[in-house]
């Protein structure tokens, strides 16, 4: 009878000790997979912030480079700072001034591979990133107008430099005709020729946008009073155009990382 009663006992506690282990190892195995989850995720989230730190600093580089190559135009070709440096007037270096320019022309195009989902900028600073493009457009064609007007300065003949609108109106006719349209508001990359349902709505839209920010400048009113287009050209670039364009590349950067950045959750 004792014999039976330890033999239960025994087969109850082996019984026992069994389940015990089992439940252990399912725990085991369970804390091992949300180790293993979070290590992976942790992985994940670093790959992450490592893709898009490297496609910001890409971005950076990029508008660096448009800046770099916009200033050396400007400073090259503006004819006030021939006179504030005493440079003697001589035939302008069209070698230099043709590769600044087609450095400028493939930079400002490649800005657009930043303007997709997946290059890292939070959704909400997409509108920027429209706007910076625009003024890609205009700092690409008003750097080539200035070269156009240097150095054939008899094609701004009869322009009354003493009428902002007349100067404003004559330059916008000889810069908005080289705008990049894959820049520029309404261009649709799906359809053959690039344009969109009201391209042309937008291109005026933009056009006018900035007809009334030339206007509104100073680039002919201020001291000291420009003496040729070529000068009201050199302003609108300096002035306006790498200006605009610095300052929308830097709120582009300063957002860049935040509103869409995902949210990695570790459970351990």
């Amino acid at each position: 009878m004792d014999a039976n009663w330890i033999s239960a006992a025994a087969g109850v506690i082996a019984a026992l000790l069994s389940a015990v282990a089992v439940i252990v190892a399912i725990w085991v195995a369970r804390q091992t997979n949300k180790q293993t989850g979070a290590l992976a995720a942790e992985q994940a989230l670093r790959e992450h912030r490592a893709y898009f730190a490297e496609r910001k600093a890409e971005f950076r580089e990029q508008c660096r480079s448009v800046l770099t190559a916009a200033n050396a135009i400007e400073t090259m070709l503006n004819p006030r700072v021939s006179e504030l440096i005493s440079a003697p007037a001589g035939e302008v270096d069209t070698v230099a001034m043709r590769s600044y320019l087609a450095q400028l022309s493939s930079d400002v195009n490649l800005l657009t591979t930043f303007a997709g989902s997946t290059s890292g900028i939070p959704a909400g600073v997409m509108p920027t990133v429209s706007e910076l493009l625009e003024e890609a457009a205009w700092i690409y064609s008003d750097s080539l107008h200035l070269a156009i007007l240097v150095t054939q300065p008899d094609g701004a003949d009869g322009v009354d430099l003493g009428v902002s609108r007349d100067v404003v109106d004559t330059f916008l006719n000889g810069s908005a005709v080289n705008l990049e349209p894959r820049l520029m508001p309404g261009y649709d990359a799906k359809a053959l020729n690039g344009e969109g349902a009201d391209s042309d709505g937008a291109w005026w839209a933009a056009y006018r946008r900035r007809e009334a920010l030339l206007l509104d400048s100073g680039i002919i009113t201020a001291q000291p009073l420009p003496s040729s287009l070529a000068e009201v050209a050199a302003r609108v670039l300096g002035w306006v155009s790498i200006r605009r364009f610095a300052d929308r590349a830097n709120d582009v950067l300063s957002a860049w990382g935040e509103g869409d950045a995902v949210e990695f959750r570790f459970n351990v």
